[in-house]
């Protein structure tokens, strides 16, 4: 995305003192100037381009799938939409020039966000022969519940028998191996655990073209710690309107942004009390959009002189990496307020406050939120901060989060398939007085 393109150029080259070029319609059009006819995505090995950019243009996206490529990478893969209709542009140009690269890798930490019919779309992408169908992708999905208990089992050291391998067809000579080690009523070796493992995975799963870095394999990781701060309930008609119309609009009930002015909200002054007690810390706010940021800023700003950084899509590159830099300097900004799509791939890990301003409907985009602190190199516990005014939809929404899903302190995998599983009674709570909320918790957490 045009947002890390200037991220992954430093990372690269501190990291493996890599030297790419940074590649934009100005840099292609000097090419041509210097070299008429020449494709200009043949005069560096080592290249950044913004995918949107290049998706947007027929005529580069036709040259830079002339050229030869050896690796592709896709940062922030989960934007790639599809759907069997019409599959986006950026999908497209994917699709592309992984068939003429050599080897493709697609980052994400939300696979599912967009959610199982586009995931299966990027495995389509690393994998044609093995992801062809969506609908044999579907019927393979509901057999993995089973499969993980089997491999749990069999990591866990558990006793298994027979019947249990046989309900998943696996390699012959594997087989009979495993069969004669039960026969003679031993545990399974290591050595047949690990195969077994590894045979199940790429019979029955998704093989080895998903790769999942979690915190359970990675050490080091400090704890989320979440702090619900309930709220006074709004005090007058207009604002509890106003909070009502502000809710919709985040959850997708409403496709047109409402106006905003926090000068009178309660989470600006609680807020301001949470700048106060952690006057010498960075705290990172992150909210659904670009208005919300700017609004935010104004009601700050009209009750103190503070060192506010801000961040959302509507700045430019180099404005975004100043505030960035400004919030990563030991005397620079304290709050650094981002949007939602501003923020996104983010490094923040010397931060150890974060503030959920709103909530988002989708537990991924919590967990992308959270991700903006809980990183390799974050040292400290991370406190999640959640304020939200008291009867409102959005203490519904957030004692959903963190009683039904633990979204706050745990990373959860397959948020999208436990949204599309509850987000019909969960929306139906929205509209109940009072709420049924402790059966769906309740429901939710099994």
């Amino acid at each position: 995305p045009n947002s890390l393109v200037n991220q992954w150029f430093i990372e690269l080259l501190r990291r493996f003192n890599l030297l790419f070029s940074i590649f934009d319609e100005e840099r292609c059009c000097a090419i041509e100037t210097g070299q008429p006819g020449f494709n200009p995505f043949e005069d560096d090995q080592l290249l950044i381009a913004d995918i949107d950019w290049l998706a947007k243009s027929p005529k580069r996206t036709e040259q830079a799938v002339q050229a030869p490529w050896g690796l592709l990478i896709v940062d922030e893969a989960h934007h790639l939409e599809w759907d069997s209709d019409k599959p986006s542009a950026k999908y497209l140009l994917t699709q592309a020039l992984g068939q003429r690269a050599g080897s493709l890798l697609l980052l994400t930490a939300t696979p599912q966000q967009l959610g199982l019919e586009s995931h299966f779309a990027r495995l389509h992408l690393l994998d044609p022969a093995r992801f062809s169908s969506f609908a044999a992708f579907k019927d393979e999905t509901d057999q993995y519940k089973p499969v993980a208990k089997l491999c749990k089992k069999l990591i866990d050291n558990e006793p298994l028998n027979i019947e249990e391998l046989e309900q998943f067809p696996c390699g012959d000579s594997l087989l009979a191996k495993a069969k004669c080690e039960l026969a003679k009523g031993k545990n399974l070796s290591k050595p047949i655990r690990d195969n077994l493992i590894r045979d199940l995975a790429d019979r029955h799963g998704t093989g080895r073209v998903l790769f999942r870095n979690t915190r359970k394999t990675i050490r080091g990781f400090p704890k989320r710690l979440a702090k619900l701060n309930e709220l006074p309930p709004a005090d007058t008609t207009t604002d509890k309107d106003a909070g009502q119309a502000e809710f919709a609009y985040d959850i997708g009930l409403n496709e047109t942004e409402p106006s905003h002015d926090f000068d009178h909200d309660d989470r600006i002054e609680w807020l301001m009390r949470l700048l106060t007690k952690h006057s010498t810390e960075k705290i990172l706010l992150i909210c659904r959009s670009k208005a919300k940021v700017t609004a935010i800023e104004s009601a700050l700003r009209n009750r103190a002189n503070l060192k506010i950084g801000i961040f959302h899509e509507g700045l430019t590159l180099i404005q975004r990496d100043r505030y960035a830099a400004w919030f990563a300097e030991e005397d620079g900004a304290t709050l650094l307020i981002c949007s939602e799509i501003g923020s996104e791939g983010r490094n923040f890990q010397f931060c150890r406050h974060l503030v959920f301003f709103d909530l988002p409907l989708n537990p991924e985009l919590v967990e992308q939120r959270i991700g903006r602190l809980d990183r390799i190199g974050q040292k400290n516990n991370i406190q999640i901060h959640v304020p939200f005014s008291k009867s409102s939809d959005r203490e519904l929404l957030a004692n959903w989060l963190h009683r039904g899903l633990n979204a706050f302190e745990e990373c959860i995998l397959g948020g999208e398939t436990l949204l599309n599983e509850f987000e019909a009674r969960l929306r139906q709570c929205f509209r109940e007085t009072p709420w049924n909320l402790p059966q769906l918790i309740e429901d939710t957490d099994e």
